[in-house]
Parts: structure tokens; sequence; C-alpha cells
């Protein structure tokens, strides 16, 4: 596909809003003409389960299936918005299957089922990829408003099972016909906006459900995804341009406007030509009925794959300086039997959710859609809730905060902590590792030498001018526990500091003035040095994370501090060793 020719939307933050006092201009709005696609369009769309699939590149046996083009508009990005194509297949008899810029249907005597949903479908290719001698429909859909990804959806008819290979914000995944073969191109995310140069990786297509791989060739895989995804709501828009606020409560009326002055997208406010605020797309503002406006800036981070940050803040803007007036925030994993769980507390997800809906319920959120700055109505949804069908899926009849603990209970017995395989007298290296725990800014770190036998060395400094803060100190780890393939448990048995002055000292040597430190990195969480008896975890360069059950999912505490920065999300290992201390939350790790 040219990605550089099809439209897309620039960037939008998942949480925005406006006055809601126009909201019955909506009616009008949408009752006339309208240059976004009709309603066929918004009533075929599928809204899948976000998480329901991760990428795996794997290695594959034989030659790729061959591959036929139904329809294809991804080379030109030009769409025939008003029209459709019908096909039929020999494999399936007294079935007409239907392709419109909107989705993909299958028609029968007994009705019309929509198979693939999109924004749009860009193309459909028929691939026998199963081999069951029946063609599977694979095609490259857009999907979202405001953030806009591309991924690739397969629908084995046969079988009735839809399939996707989409990882939303970190890839988009195009196909195409190459030498009468599909070929997946993998791009790097840019926030909405299309990539400008080559794609990262390119490769054959495969459904999840086939072991057969194994082989020559880099191949992307399609995981099954859920069959009954959530009905779609039609995106409410108003042209920004029509809204005014008055964030600084002067009784003057400011014009919003979408501006680029410096390569990006900016919500810029204005009262008489004066700029009294800028955001970025993806900002709400928040007017209770009849009561003043206010910023309200929301985030949903999930950086890690299993572990989730929600904050959102409101600021008013009718004094001298900004001033927030109200925040909460919620972060939790789904590795519930992990030793590195943080907590998941359904009383507190539950509030955080309702709380932050009232607040929409009063809120405009300012999106970029179509290079044009839009009001939309912003909801919180909580997708990962809906990404795990054949483990849990939500009870209408009870509230939040019940399903969220029917989620967590399901899920904790779907994933129970494996059994250790036993205890060993080694760590499975035959030299010592040569470890660090540092972030990357700053001028400090903690050099550790840790042996097979488990005794370690180290040495902490941290420097803030003239002023150095120093720990050297050794020890032992013992009661070595291998629990899964790539994972050890330690336990700290000794631990001596070896400054020459005991903590608080200070002295002035070389130049200096020393303090003397804890030994940073073996602390608890409150900064005090480790008791003997506590826990280490020693991971391996093969530790996984990208999916529930690997030894590192929802593990963003440890890889925090990874400065590897592996794709974890995409499938990747850790690619170095880490010893990880659950009492503080950090862990060491070596260079390689």
């Amino acid at each position: 596909m040219n990605k550089n020719n099809m439209p897309r939307t620039p960037f939008s933050t998942p949480l925005s809003g406006s006055a809601r006092e126009v909201e019955l201009r909506l009616k009008n709005i949408f009752s006339g003409p309208k240059k976004r696609p009709p309603a066929l369009f918004l009533a075929l769309v599928f809204a899948m389960c976000l998480f329901c699939g991760n990428l795996v590149s794997c290695q594959v046996k034989g030659a790729a299936p061959k591959a036929e083009a139904w329809v294809d508009y991804s080379s030109t990005g030009e769409m025939p918005w008003d029209e459709g194509v019908e096909l039929q297949m020999e494999e399936y008899p007294g079935v007409t299957f239907r392709w419109t810029p909107y989705g993909v249907t299958a028609g029968d005597e007994t009705g019309e089922t929509a198979l693939i949903g999109g924004m749009p479908v860009w193309n459909v290719f028929l691939c026998d990829l199963n081999g069951d001698g029946k063609r599977e429909l694979c095609a490259t859909v857009s999907f979202g408003s405001g953030i806009i990804d591309d991924h690739i959806e397969v629908y084995d008819y046969a079988a009735g099972q839809r399939y996707l290979l989409w990882d939303r914000g970190e890839y988009d995944y195009t196909l195409s016909l190459e030498d009468g073969q599909l070929q997946v191109s993998q791009w790097e995310y840019l926030g909405g906006y299309p990539d400008q140069g080559e794609p990262v990786s390119v490769g054959r297509l495969a459904l999840g459900a086939d072991d057969s791989r194994e082989g020559d060739g880099t191949w992307f895989i399609a995981w099954p995804g859920s069959m009954s995804p959530p009905e779609q709501k039609e995106p409410e828009y108003l042209p920004a341009s029509e809204l005014s606020f008055d964030l600084n409560q002067n009784g003057i009326p400011e014009q919003v406007r979408l501006e680029n002055e410096y390569g990006r997208d900016e919500v810029r406010f204005y009262e008489n030509g004066v700029l009294i605020d800028l955001e970025h797309p993806g900002v709400c503002v928040y007017s209770y009925t009849g009561g003043p406006d206010h910023i309200l800036r929301c985030h949903a981070y999930n950086d890690y794959p299993g572990s989730y940050f929600y904050d959102y803040s409101i600021s008013d803007f009718s004094g001298e300086f900004e001033e927030v007036i109200q925040s909460n925030s919620v972060s939790f994993d789904l590795n519930f039997n992990a030793p590195f769980h943080t907590g998941f507390d359904p009383a507190a997800i539950a509030a955080y959710a309702e709380e932050l809906n009232e607040l929409y319920d009063h809120c405009w959120r300012l999106s970029v859609v179509d290079g044009e700055l839009v009001a939309e109505k912003p909801e919180l949804t909580l997708p990962w809730l809906d990404a795990y069908p054949e483990i849990f899926t939500r009870d209408p009849d009870k509230s939040l905060e019940e399903n969220l603990r029917d989620f967590q209970t399901a899920m904790t017995a779907a994933y129970p902590a494996p059994e250790p395989i036993g205890a060993v007298d080694t760590l499975p290296f035959d030299q010592p590792l040569e470890m660090i725990f540092l972030s990357g800014a700053g001028a400090w770190c903690t050099g550790l030498d840790l042996n097979p036998d488990g005794t370690f060395t180290a040495d902490y400094h941290d420097s803030d001018g003239p002023i150095q803060y120093v720990c050297q100190f050794h020890g032992k780890l013992g009661d070595f526990v291998q629990l899964t393939e790539h994972s050890w448990s330690l336990t700290l048995k000794e631990l001596v500091l070896d400054t020459k002055y005991p903590v608080g000292k200070e002295w002035d040597e070389g130049g200096f003035h020393k303090i003397s430190s804890q030994p940073n990195g073996f602390t608890d969480g409150d900064g005090n040095a480790l008791k003997p008896g506590a826990r280490f975890i020693l991971y391996s360069p093969q530790a996984r994370g990208d999916k529930p059950g690997a030894e590192l999912y929802g593990a963003q505490s440890l890889w925090d501090w990874c400065l590897l920065r592996p794709d974890i999300s995409g499938g990747e290992p850790l690619g170095c060793w880490d010893l990880y201390n659950p009492a503080s939350g950090i862990g060491f790790f070596t260079d390689d």
C-alpha cells in the first residue's frame, strides 16, 4: 500500500471535549448533507477488541500460498465511496460476497452477515491460508476516528472465524500482492500520520491456528479475534469553529483554532487575537451546565503489555496562573499471579471510570478529523476488559465493579502462577554478570558484579556538582529456585556495607564532599537497606512479556529501567539478564 496517498487523520489522544449547551445542534447537523460517509458506513463498522492479538514473527515451512486481488484501492488512495463490488466463489455456492468501502458482507438465503468492517476497507485478497481448499478473505483496514490505525483482517468463512494482525498504537500493517503472493508490510506507527519512509519489515501472512510454521522466511501471524465485537457508536462531530469558550471567565468569548506553527498540531484558544492557552489535540473542555469552562486533560497509558495508568486533571484559567482544581488517577497490571503484580483494585478502577465518564457528560473533546478541528463526545471504555472473550465477557446486568471483580477472578484462574521447576545449586551462567542499575538520566548508577554462586559486590555513586553520594557493598544471594524456563527466585542471605563511614556520615575527600548512602538498588520501598530474606528474581535474555502467561507480562516497573527497551509488545525477548528487586520495583541489567 502506498501509505503516502492514504487520507489519514492526525493523531488525537483518546480523551477530549467542549461546551455542553451546543449538544442540541448535532441533530440538525447530521440530518442534512455532510462530508463524512453515509450511515451505511457506520452501520457496517465493527469495534474490534483492541488487544485481541499481538504480532508474532516466526519462521515458516514451505512456500506461501498463491493469492489474487478481489478489490484493491490501496495503491492510489482514491476510494469510490458510493460503490460496491459483488463476488461469487465456487467453494461457497449460494453465497454472494459484497465489498463496500465500509465493510465486507456475505449474503445467502438466510440473510446478510457482516464479516469485515473498516474506515475504510482498502483492499481484499483471496487466499487459502490454512490449506483447507477454501480461500479466506484478507483485507487491509483502517480503523478509528481521531486515532487512525491500519491493520489486517482475515475472515475464514468456512469456519466462521475472524483473524487479526493488529498492534494499535505500535505498528501499522498493510497487505499487497507481490509475485502472486500476499505480502505484509509493517510500518512504524507515528501517532496517526502516514509513514513517509520505508516499512520496518516485510514478510508473508499466516494464521495463528497453523502450527506447522518452521523453515525459511519471515512471516506475520494473524491471531483469532472476537466474533462478537461491541457495536460501534456513531461519532457525534461538530465543527469546532461553531463553538466559543470562556476559559479565563471574563465574559469575553474565545475562539478555538487548529494551528501547526512548529511542525505539530496544536489547539489554541484566542481572545481578541491574544493567545489564552494552547493544548494538544484530544484535550477536553469541561463545562458543567450553566457553569464556567475549564480544561480537562486525560491520559490513558499502556506503553507496556498488561500494564495500565489512567489520570485526568481539571484546570482553572480564571486567575493569573493556571490552577489544577481536581485530579485523579489509577494504575494496575493484569498479571495477577506474577511476583511483581502491582495491584488491581476493582472498586478504585470502577470509581475512576464512573467519575471520569460523569465529567465527560459535560465535555467536548477537541480532535483532528480529516485535517479539521472537530468537537466530539468522549467516553472511557476500558477496551482491555473485552480483550479476552474466551475467558471473560461482561454481564450487562452487573455493575462495572462487579464485572471487574469477575474479570480478575477469571484471569487469575486462566493464568495461574506456574509450578516451580525446582531448586538449583548455581545460577544459570558460567562467568560473573556485570550489571548496572541506572535511569539513563543524571549522574548516578549502581554497578553490580553477580557470580554464579550468588555472591556479589556493588558500588553506588551519585554526583551533584561537588557533592558525591557513595556506597560500596557486598553480599550473597541463595536458595535458588527455577520458576520457569527463563526465571529464577533468589533470596538475600547477606548484605554488608563496605563504605568507610556509616550511612549519613559526610566528609571531604579528593576535592569532593562525600556523603555515605544506602545501597541503592538493594533498598526497600522506603529507601532503606534490604534485610536478609528479601526476594529477588533473575530473568534470562529469553524472557518475554507480550501476552498473559509470559514471565514479564505486566512488568512495567522492570521494563522502565531497561535501557535496551526491546519491543516486548511485538514479541521480542528481553535480550539481556535482569536481576529484579520487587521490594522497590527496580532492576539491574546487563548491557548485552
